[in-house]
């Protein structure tokens, strides 16, 4: 299970539900004090998507801190959006607080959300949305060097010999260059072999 984050005013605020609906009939609460009682429903939510959404949609360790342009943060959105509603985590995680007044429960229903959020990235191979041709000038030239392969999610290049991605060298990544991604790479590819016929 993931650490969670100080719940102590979250505890704090189920147990006074839990003691208000014991003491005050439901019916009472939501009309004489009706005031009171939905300010304190709105502080219970507003606490619990502060401590269980940093859970369900935690990403994988590459995309922390990934500086990502408008239609990568759009797909990545989409892709949080419906693992969430995929996975029940509304209803789940609100059964768990405001019917069952368990932390502990909410924390496994925002963890099934994560997983299936973590399937969801897989699944678009949204790691490659980062990954493209780094072109700089010498590669247009005849017999010039072939383009590299850069991810600019982890700013690391795509290195042959090892198989492996590779830190950057001194003045590398800050080289004036073009970036194709491969997500364009792609569509130019099947372009090309719709004219090629």
């Amino acid at each position: 299970m993931n650490t969670l984050s100080d719940t102590g005013n979250l505890s704090g605020l189920l147990a006074k539900l839990k003691k208000n609906r014991d003491k005050v009939p439901l019916e009472t609460l939501k009309t004489k004090y009706k005031q009171g009682y939905d300010k304190l429903l709105a502080e219970i939510k507003a606490e619990a998507e502060n401590v269980f959404l940093p859970i369900a949609l935690k990403g994988p360790a590459w995309l922390e801190g990934a500086k990502l342009n408008s239609f990568q943060q759009e797909k990545l959105t989409s892709i949080m959006v419906e693992s969430y509603k995929e996975a029940g985590g509304a209803k789940k995680i609100g059964h768990a607080l405001f019917t069952n007044y368990s932390i502990e429960e909410a924390q496994a229903a925002a963890e099934e959300v994560n997983k299936v959020f973590l399937e969801h990235l897989e699944a678009a191979d949204f790691f490659n949305e980062g990954t493209g041709l780094f072109i700089t000038e010498p590669c247009w030239k005849e017999g010039g060097p072939a383009p590299k392969i850069y991810n600019e999610f982890i700013d690391r290049f795509w290195d042959e010999d090892t198989g492996d991605w590779r830190a950057p060298r001194p003045g590398e990544a800050e080289e004036e260059h073009g970036f194709w991604y491969n997500s364009f790479c792609k569509l130019l590819n099947e372009w090309m072999k719709k004219e090629g016929g």
